[in-house]
């Protein structure tokens, strides 16, 4: 049985190029079903059976009065990831933002593309999908709306690569390790890793090991006893404060 694939671009040229293309270079392996606004591919989301598996969607969509919506690809993910299994999502855009990838990556879309789309790409994506799902059955990805304390902003491809590591990384419990020069914003993009993660309603503790005496490091990271120095009350050290 082809795996049937949801084509979302308010674009009627883009459809039919990225479908044919599509039938091309897979043929049987892919049945494509192409909407051109939100409200056709929500539908067709809850209506079709057996339910699609994959979906590509433009980022920005009309509804179907015509009114753009700018998270219009972002309310066909979210319905996506209620499935059960919630098909692969692949959000494609021409107005791509360092908010937008982290969004797009934290609700669940398994990649990003910046319009013109490769297409040799996309199909390299459909195919993995294909070849995954006739080999394990996939499992249902809890849906997490990201509340960044401060935005990370940017539209170059940099920072749309490191938004989209940020969405893969931080439900994890992975170990990160941030380089970067002196204000680089290394401090930012662990906040908006911690801010995004199951530990975000937990402290953000920050530490400045330089402006630390290395004599005193042990108290700040530790605390401290007051019998350890009378003249100082007791206190936490930063690994107690997290």
């Amino acid at each position: 049985m082809p795996a049937r694939l949801l084509l979302v671009d308010d674009n009627a040229e883009t459809c039919r190029y990225l479908s044919q293309w599509l039938t091309i270079e897979l043929g049987d392996a892919v049945q494509v079903t192409t909407c051109l606004d939100r409200d056709s591919a929500l539908e067709a989301l809850r209506q079709q059976d057996p339910a699609f598996e994959i979906v590509v969607a433009d980022l920005w969509l009309p509804d179907r009065s015509g009114a753009r919506d700018v998270e219009g690809g972002i309310r066909i993910l979210e319905e996506a990831q209620r499935q059960t299994p919630p098909p692969e999502v692949i959000i494609i855009t021409g107005n791509s933002s360092a908010d937008s990838a982290l969004r797009a990556s934290l609700t669940g879309a398994r990649e990003y593309l910046v319009k013109p789309v490769d297409a040799d790409r996309l199909v390299q994506l459909v195919r993995e999908v294909i070849e995954e799902r006739r080999q394990t059955p996939p499992e249902p990805v809890p849906s997490t709306e990201p509340e960044p304390e401060e935005a990370m902003i940017g539209t170059s491809p940099a920072m749309i690569e490191v938004m989209k590591a940020l969405g893969r990384i931080a439900p994890t419990d992975a170990d990160v390790l941030i380089l970067g020069e002196s204000g680089a914003g290394k401090e930012l993009v662990a906040r908006t890793l911690h801010a995004n993660s199951r530990r975000a309603d937990r402290p953000f503790v920050v530490v400045n090991c330089n402006a630390i005496p290395r004599e005193l490091i042990e108290a700040e990271l530790f605390g401290i006893e007051r019998r350890v120095a009378t003249e100082v009350d007791s206190r936490p050290g930063k690994f107690m404060e997290g």
